[in-house]
């Protein structure tokens, strides 16, 4: 049987190699236009100059409300009463509590006293004064000797510039008291701590009636929603103070980027100090937004005018990184010395030119 198979199998291939080629469609299956000789279709990149980037991104380890200590910084002040309870919704400007502060009644009503002589005083000196140079002048009329008139010029000059000296001296004198009785004054009005922002109230360090309150004790903690501060890793120390930042939320198609700036990082610090953290804050961070797997991203690097290639063109060999560069339509390698790759492109800085042509694939 396997001999029949065999006989088989020869007489069919007999059979078409003795067919005649009328046989086959005169049309060909490939037109001769579809073939050219010695082309091969390469996707290439034209090296030029361009902007490289490279970013670092840590996740989230903590989020926090923006926070403030409030204080009454002024001495001598007693507690009143407080206008709040924790949880309390508060308004920019709202009165939170109030004090009563001792002021010296006798040491204020003794300087209004000395501005009010001090005013009349000068008065007085300024109208003495200005009868004086009158006189002198109407003295000068009757003077004829010219060498005579030439010494009541002088002095008439003389007074005229002590009477702007005395002026300007009591004046300023006179500015200085009363600024100080303003500043009493006004001392005695600021009695009450106030919200700076809208917030919540988080902490209240209870106090009563009568207590005496420091400058540096912190009274009340209230946080605000429409900020938001982040802390991240930070022991690459990759984010530096006052650097922008991107907060990324969100999962696969329904991420979003929110803009931030590091307020505080490690490279402030002494090393011994410091804890591996930086301190990103949000602002203005929307509370609708759900902070969904938080990831911070900073540009570590950014370059412009360097020569910049598709990553994918790079092969690894025996330690070094090559390219095919093409030349004359025939790809040829080419070794590069690059300096750091992201996800998509690599910045070289030897080895290729700008207007070089390059084998992605």
């Amino acid at each position: 049987m396997l001999k029949n198979k065999c006989r088989h199998a020869l007489l069919i291939a007999f059979s078409l190699i003795i067919l005649p080629l009328s046989a086959f469609s005169s049309e060909s299956l490939i037109s001769p236009e579809m073939i050219k000789a010695e082309t091969v279709n390469y996707d290439v990149h034209t090296v030029e100059y361009g902007i490289y980037q490279k970013n670092n991104s840590r996740s989230v380890s903590e989020v926090y409300p923006y926070t403030y200590q409030l204080r009454f910084e002024q001495s001598g002040a007693t507690f009143v009463e407080c206008y709040v309870r924790r949880g309390d919704e508060v308004k920019k400007g709202d009165v939170l509590a109030s004090f009563s502060l001792e002021t010296d009644d006798v040491t204020l009503t003794s300087k209004k006293l000395s501005l009010k002589r001090m005013e009349n005083a000068f008065m007085e000196g300024k109208l003495s004064r200005a009868e004086a140079i009158q006189t002198q002048k109407e003295k000068l009329l009757t003077v004829s000797d010219p060498y005579d008139q030439a010494i009541a010029v002088l002095q008439i000059q003389r007074a005229e510039i002590a009477l702007e000296q005395y002026i300007y001296q009591q004046e300023l004198n006179i500015n200085a008291l009363r600024e100080e009785i303003e500043e009493a004054e006004l001392l005695k009005t600021q009695t009450t701590l106030i919200s700076p922002f809208d917030g919540v109230v988080e902490d209240i360090n209870f106090k009563r009636a009568g207590d005496v309150i420091s400058p540096n004790e912190v009274l009340i903690t209230i946080y605000r929603e429409d900020y938001m501060l982040l802390r991240v890793e930070n022991k690459d120390m990759n984010f530096r103070y006052g650097m922008d930042v991107n907060l990324e939320v969100g999962r696969n198609k329904n991420k979003t980027l929110l803009p931030g700036k590091v307020v505080g990082a490690d490279t402030l610090l002494p090393e011994s100090r410091r804890n591996g953290y930086a301190y990103i804050l949000l602002d203005p961070h929307d509370p609708d937004i759900r902070m969904t797997a938080p990831k911070a991203i900073v540009s570590t690097y950014y370059l412009e005018n360097v020569i910049v290639i598709p990553r994918k063109s790079l092969t690894l060999e025996g330690g070094k990184y090559f390219v095919y560069q093409l030349i004359d339509g025939i790809p040829r390698k080419r070794f590069v010395n690059y300096i750091m790759q992201n996800n998509t492109s690599a910045w070289v800085i030897q080895g290729l030119d700008m207007g070089d042509t390059i084998v992605i694939d």
